[in-house]
């Protein structure tokens, strides 16, 4: 659900469906950000708890001869550079959104080094997830969807009209095709 949540051209098109009757496809934001706080607080407690167990049984070797403890090491490091920006208020307040949103990208970084951490399901929920988040991210693209929250709508008597206020957020791709007016 974490990468899932974002798929925001699959859950633009699931919200015009039956399912929106059992989920609320509007505020997968919120469920992008409690899934986020769980993984994060997880990988920690994952981390430590490996590094312990190697630790007290004089194996820290493993932390960087074996592909897992490599790939685990990547996840702990980025981890934190992903989720505290995000949720900790003292740090949203000190660091400018646009830091704090690249940063957010490292999450590409923690999902390549899940894929190799270890042969069990990882790469198959991983690789899932990825897998439609990118398809999502292409339909978006070719197909044009926008999910556009500044609609604004007047009853005239029995016509009903409806205008787009748009913004600069909308990327111009060439055509479009925007409905003004709706009788």
């Amino acid at each position: 659900m974490l990468f899932l949540s974002k798929a925001h051209n699959l859950n633009n098109h699931l919200r015009r469906t039956l399912f929106r009757e059992w989920i609320d496809f509007g505020d997968m934001h919120k469920v992008h950000k409690i899934f986020g706080i769980v993984v994060g607080i997880e990988t920690m407690f994952h981390s430590f708890f490996h590094l312990l167990r190697w630790g007290l049984n004089n194996e820290m070797s493993l932390l960087w001869q074996t592909a897992a403890g490599i790939t685990g090491f990547i996840a702990a490091a980025v981890t934190p550079l992903i989720c505290w920006p995000m949720v900790v208020p003292f740090l949203k307040q000190h660091i400018r959104f646009e830091v704090r949103k690249g940063l957010h990208y490292l999450s590409i970084v923690w999902a390549i080094a899940l894929l190799f951490h270890a042969p069990s399901r990882i790469p198959v929920l991983i690789g899932t997830a990825s897998a439609v988040y990118a398809v999502d991210h292409i339909f978006g693209y070719v197909k044009r969807n926008n999910l556009i929250e500044t609609a604004y709508f007047e009853r005239y008597g029995e016509n009903e009209r409806m205008a787009l206020l748009c913004t600069s957020r909308i990327p111009s791709r060439g055509r479009t095709s925007h409905q003004h007016r709706m009788c």
